[in-house]
């Protein structure tokens, strides 16, 4: 009798919060990354690849202008791009495990499109250390370095000066 309530509390520890069902046809992947509330990057990428990337130049803390870059990922960049997330599109539109934290690190929002129905989001913490969390966050760091490669091999398409505050 002890065995088996002991197994079925540690069942029950272990069970997983339900999590998402990715959408079987995205329309377009988003990622918007902050840092003291300061833009850092946007990115997003439709279902054809069309990959854009807008960041503050020089940095977050001091911008001068924000650069958007374009590139042709293409379907199998699309593609790259889903994989990488499958993690924390299974989890999107729950909070991922968030105590035991750094201060003053990246914060941002995963979205994914559906070509039908509606948007589903992940918000997240890249301080977080929650071992379900870090998975996440591992495939999220992921997809931002391959977000970065595609933006050094893209082109300029818009340069935006920054608002100088009096």
């Amino acid at each position: 009798m002890k065995l088996a309530l002991g197994f079925v509390a540690m069942v029950a520890a272990a069970a997983p919060q339900q999590l998402r069902e990715p959408a079987p046809r995205l329309e377009r992947i988003e990622m918007t990354t902050t840092t003291w509330g300061r833009p850092l990057v946007n990115w997003s990428i439709d279902a054809r690849g069309n990959f854009t990337l807008t960041q503050a130049e020089p940095d977050a803390f001091e911008p001068r202008q924000f650069v958007t870059r374009s590139y042709a990922a293409g379907t199998a960049g699309f593609r790259q791009m889903r994989v990488l997330l499958g993690v924390p599109e299974t989890r999107a539109g729950h909070r991922m495990p968030c105590t035991i934290t750094m201060t003053d690190q990246v914060s941002g929002t995963v979205k994914w499109v559906p070509a039908s129905g509606r948007t589903y989001a992940l918000d997240f913490y890249t301080a977080c250390k929650e071992y379900a969390t870090r998975q996440a966050l591992t495939q999220i760091g992921k997809a931002g370095q391959l977000a970065s490669e595609w933006a050094k091999l893209g082109t300029v398409t818009e340069t935006r000066a920054v608002e100088q505050k009096q």
